[in-house]
């Protein structure tokens, strides 16, 4: 059984749907304010900080190759200063959000490297 950020209630349950572009904003904002110290501020390392590795299981979303030295609290403020200003990444999920941000700063392939 998995948790998942339940939207509106802002509660951790199980079998919601997954937490929206709203949520990771919402999650990342009392994060950065309570020093990442709650189970919102997992939420939001993990969506901040993709893995590339499923990248073929999951064909839709745009790929996201990060730099060994980046920290979550970088991204974490990209992502709340991105998601804050599109409104348009509210309602994708939080998956797709914080890939819709970060994939065009940091792209796999040959032009990651010059990241």
């Amino acid at each position: 059984m998995s948790l998942l950020f339940a939207g509106a209630g802002n509660t951790l349950a199980t079998d919601n749907p997954a937490p929206t572009g709203a949520d990771l904003l919402q999650a990342c904002t009392e994060a950065m304010a309570s020093g990442y110290n709650s189970s919102k501020g997992m939420l939001c390392i993990w969506y901040v900080t993709p893995c590339d590795c499923e990248a073929n299981n999951k064909p839709g979303l745009p790929r996201v190759c990060l730099p060994a030295d980046i920290s979550h609290e970088r991204l974490a403020e990209r992502i709340v200063r991105e998601i804050s200003q599109t409104p348009s990444l509210l309602k994708l999920s939080a998956e797709a959000a914080a890939a819709s941000v970060l994939a065009p700063i940091y792209p796999c392939g040959e032009e990651s490297r010059n990241n």
